[in-house]
């Protein structure tokens, strides 16, 4: 008992140098704030955990309403204007992009707009292509090719609007 106490105060002691200094660990692994960003293109931020969650929350929320939204069988979908499902999309990949900018920029700190835009781009991308593969097994749902260009080009301008409003 003795034994566990000891090694309990030397990790506590060694985990207040790190906080004190932390230069005092030299594993890149334990130390995530370099002292030239530019050697790390992807860079964590030094916020802590709680900057991450607040970040990354919305994307998820949002991956998740278009995930139940594309659950709903095709004759259960109400019609409420013509071209619904184009807007729907474009919308939704529109709101996905925005979230996912935001989140990965302020993850991401050194990443440049050219990276932000095809990151953003290629993420709603995928989530379209996978959203397309997941109504396939949906009742009433189909895939289509037009709706995975709507998505993108939702993902696109998402990540544009996001560039131009900062």
């Amino acid at each position: 008992m003795v034994q566990v106490q000891v090694l309990y105060l030397k990790a506590q002691a060694f985990m207040l140098q790190i906080t004190v200094n932390p230069q005092v660990v030299k594993s890149p692994a334990l130390v995530l704030r370099r002292k030239n960003p530019a050697q790390h293109a992807l860079m964590l931020p030094t916020k802590g955990l709680s900057k991450i969650f607040y970040l990354w929350t919305p994307v998820l929320v949002c991956a998740g309403f278009i995930f139940f939204a594309s659950s709903i069988p095709g004759s259960k979908v109400p019609g409420l204007f013509p071209y619904q499902d184009i807007a729907f999309h474009f919308i939704a990949y529109l709101l996905l992009a925005l979230f996912f900018a935001r989140a990965f920029k302020n993850t991401y700190v050194s990443v440049n707009v050219i990276k932000l835009i095809i990151f953003t781009f290629i993420f709603t991308l995928f989530y379209g292509i996978s959203d397309e593969f997941h109504q396939m097994y949906v009742p009433g749902r189909n895939v289509s090719g037009f709706d995975l260009l709507i998505d993108g080009l939702g993902g696109f301008f998402g990540g544009l609007i996001y560039i131009w409003r900062k």
